[in-house]
């Protein structure tokens, strides 16, 4: 955000790509294979996943790595305070950990089964499924009002998409007597 760091990549043929974090007057250099997904969060923050979906949070400041396993999809909310992670935990069910990058604190959602961030990253919609009833959670991302809209619904949502204006979201519901007409 303030141009003093920068971001790149150097292909192989050998398939052991590089991905090379560095201040833009070239003092700090941070060398990483195999690394994608990348992104920075402000002038305080560097997060990339590698070829085995380990996340690696770089703080900026103090050149410290943090290693997070098994995350499939990261983002960086508005502000800058808060990472939140997308792990895989058993056939079509995944984990959400929202870490608060300020004191390290960490909570965590289970049994997620379709999620979305909305446009600006100012909030996140997930769905737990429960028997024939699913739970949609919309979360804001912020340090300051993180409390949840939630809804029940009988039946499995999936496919949430927000609209461009982040005011609003569509998902598709099939509820059991809706699979019975099919059938």
């Amino acid at each position: 955000a303030d141009g003093k760091w920068a971001c790149y990549s150097i292909h192989y043929e050998s398939g052991n790509d590089t991905l090379i974090v560095s201040t833009t007057d070239g003092m700090k250099n941070f060398k990483y294979t195999n690394g994608r997904y990348s992104t920075f969060s402000g002038s305080k923050w560097f997060a990339y996943i590698n070829n085995k979906n380990k996340l690696v949070l770089l703080s900026l400041v103090s050149g410290k790595e943090q290693h997070l396993e098994n995350v499939l999809r990261f983002e960086f909310s508005e502000d800058g305070k808060n990472l939140i992670t997308i792990s895989r935990k058993k056939a079509g069910l995944h984990q959400i950990n929202w870490i608060n990058l300020q004191n390290n604190s960490v909570t965590k959602w289970n049994d997620v089964s379709s999620f979305s961030f909305n446009t600006n990253r100012t909030a996140l919609a997930y769905t737990v499924e429960k028997d024939s009833t699913s739970e949609l959670i919309i979360m804001p991302i912020n340090a300051s009002n993180n409390v949840p809209d939630n809804l029940f619904l009988e039946g499995k949502i999936s496919t949430i998409v927000w609209q461009n204006n982040s005011k609003s979201i569509v998902f598709d519901l099939l509820s059991e007597k809706e699979e019975m007409r099919k059938l």
